[in-house]
C-alpha cells in the first residue's frame, strides 16, 4: 500500500521491485471500476474477506469510503461512502466473517 501516492503496489519477492497494481500512483481522486483506472485518496488498511475469499476490503480515508476489491478481476467498488464517516483506522475481519474497523467520529 502506498498511501502517500494514492495507490496499491505489488512487491516482487526476491528482487523487492515494485509495480503499480491498483490505482494511478500520484493521482488522488475517487473512481470505481477496473483496478488499473480506479483511484484512491490515501488508502490506509486492507483485509481479506473471509466469507468471500476472492475479495479484499480497503479503507480509503481521503474519500471517506470503504472499498471492496475483487481479486480475480481487480475491479474496485465502494461499499460505504464516499463522504461518509472517515475510516482512518485499521480494518480486520474475524474468523466469523464479521468486519471491524476504527474510524473518527
Amino acid at each position: 500500500m502506498d498511501s502517500e501516492n494514492h495507490c496499491l503496489r505489488s512487491v516482487m519477492r526476491g528482487s523487492m521491485r515494485t509495480s503499480e497494481h491498483l490505482g494511478i500512483c500520484g493521482n488522488k481522486s475517487y473512481v470505481d471500476g477496473d483496478g488499473q483506472y480506479a483511484q484512491f485518496s490515501s488508502p490506509y488498511s486492507i483485509a481479506k474477506d473471509l466469507k468471500n475469499p476472492g475479495f479484499l476490503f480497503l479503507t480509503d480515508p481521503g474519500n471517506k469510503a470503504l472499498r471492496q476489491i475483487d481479486t480475480d478481476s481487480l475491479n474496485v467498488s465502494t461499499l460505504i461512502g464516499p463522504n461518509s464517516r472517515s475510516y482512518y483506522g485499521f480494518i480486520q475481519v474475524k474468523l466469523s466473517g464479521d468486519l471491524y474497523m476504527t474510524f473518527d467520529l
